[in-house]
Parts: structure tokens; C-alpha cells; sequence
């Protein structure tokens, strides 16, 4: 085993090894019919428990080694990414406060124009609640009902389109 490559092993770890692949020779050898995984690691505890602590010294010794390596190996390191691995979170992207603001959807030109009528009508109702009444009043709308704020959606869309055009055209260096 190579220290970097992984965590060093602990004495049953490589008591298991060892008992599992003799145990497999010697049924190959043997010409017996081979034994599930389940069954070969119930017979390595049984081994492992019955056996001597001077017999268990052998792989004590051997994963006292491997640790020693380790930590040798990885004194250095400071628990950072390696530069070739991929980072877990991406980076956030700086937004320009000079870019134009997005277009708002039509549900949320709806939202706009009856938040202040949820709120008076029910005052102890929080943001989350008056988001879920909004929400269930857009759900039930029919869809001549929306169609002014489908239409307002629209108009927005063509404001931020023609807006960012022009951000562009002022920041080329601008996504």
C-alpha cells in the first residue's frame, strides 16, 4: 500500500486481507466450491477473535507502520485542495450594480400588485404566508385573468432586453 494513496489500515483490516485471499487459495487448491463474502468474513471474525495477541501483534506492528508513513507522508499537508482537484463550492459571481435589473415574471407582477392587500386583510400573516396565499390565488386564476400581467411580463422583458443591449454595447467585458 502506498502511504499516500489512502488512510492506513487498521490490524483486522489487514488480517482480513490476508485471510481472504489464503482462504480462497486454499479452497481453489482444495477444489472446493467457493464461499460467499458473507460467509468468509463470519470465519475471519471468529479467526480474528480466537486468535492470540501475539499472533495480532504481527498486524499491529504492520499498521503501526503504515500510520507512521502517513503521517510522514502528510506532515506538510495542511488539510487544503490539491489545485487539480475541482473545488467543492463555485466561487460566487461579483454582480455589477450598474447591470440592469431582470425582468420579473408575470407572477410576480401579480405579486406585487396584491401583496398590500394580503397583508391588510390578514395582519398576522408573515412573508412566508402571504407567499403561499399569493401563490394559491395565482394557481386558482383563470387564464384571461392573468393575461395583464402576462402582458406586463412581456413589456418587462422587452425593457430588460433592450437595457442589457445597451450595458453591452457600454461594458463589452460584461457577461
Amino acid at each position: 500500500m502506498a502511504p499516500t494513496e489512502a488512510k492506513p489500515r487498521k490490524p483486522v483490516q489487514i488480517f482480513s486481507e490476508r485471510f481472504r485471499e489464503e482462504e480462497l487459495r486454499k479452497r481453489e487448491l482444495a477444489g472446493e466450491d467457493k464461499i460467499s463474502m458473507a460467509e468468509l468474513n463470519k470465519l475471519m471474525g471468529i479467526k480474528w477473535k480466537e486468535m492470540p495477541d501475539e499472533q495480532k501483534s504481527v498486524f499491529k506492528r504492520q499498521s503501526e507502520k503504515e500510520k507512521r508513513e502517513f503521517a510522514a507522508a502528510h506532515q506538510d499537508d495542511d488539510g487544503s485542495d490539491d489545485e487539480d482537484e475541482k473545488p467543492r463550492r463555485r466561487v460566487k459571481k461579483v454582480k455589477d450594480p450598474n447591470a440592469p435589473k431582470r425582468a420579473m415574471s408575470s407572477f410576480f407582477h401579480f405579486s406585487q400588485e396584491h401583496r398590500a392587500t394580503i397583508k391588510a386583510q390578514n395582519p398576522a400573516f408573515g412573508i412566508q404566508d402571504i407567499a403561499r396565499e399569493l401563490g394559491r390565488i395565482w394557481k386558482t386564476m383563470d387564464d384571461p385573468s392573468k393575461e395583464k400581467y402576462i402582458q406586463m411580463a412581456q413589456v418587462d422583458k422587452g425593457r430588460y432586453e433592450v437595457a442589457m443591449r445597451e450595458y453591452k454595447q457600454q461594458n463589452p467585458n460584461a457577461a
